[in-house]
């Protein structure tokens, strides 16, 4: 059990790191909508590429966590 418990944990961390991706990047894209400056702009599409990574290697951890909790 106590391996469980320590999973549900990780898993519930991935789950606030991807909340805090989600609204970051909602943040992102509402600046883009105003229509900044160039280096402004690429600036913030590199910062979206780099979140939209840490996310999808977020959600590959997780699945991973639950494939092994799953076939103990």
């Amino acid at each position: 059990m106590r391996g469980r418990s320590t999973t549900v944990t990780a898993m519930e961390g991935r789950a606030t790191d991807l909340e805090a991706i989600t609204v970051r990047l909602d943040q992102i894209a509402s600046e883009l909508e105003t229509g900044p400056d160039p280096d402004r702009a690429a600036e913030l599409v590199r910062e979206a590429s780099e979140s939209a990574a840490e996310a999808g290697k977020a959600v590959e951890a997780a699945l991973r966590a639950a494939t092994d909790t799953s076939s103990h």
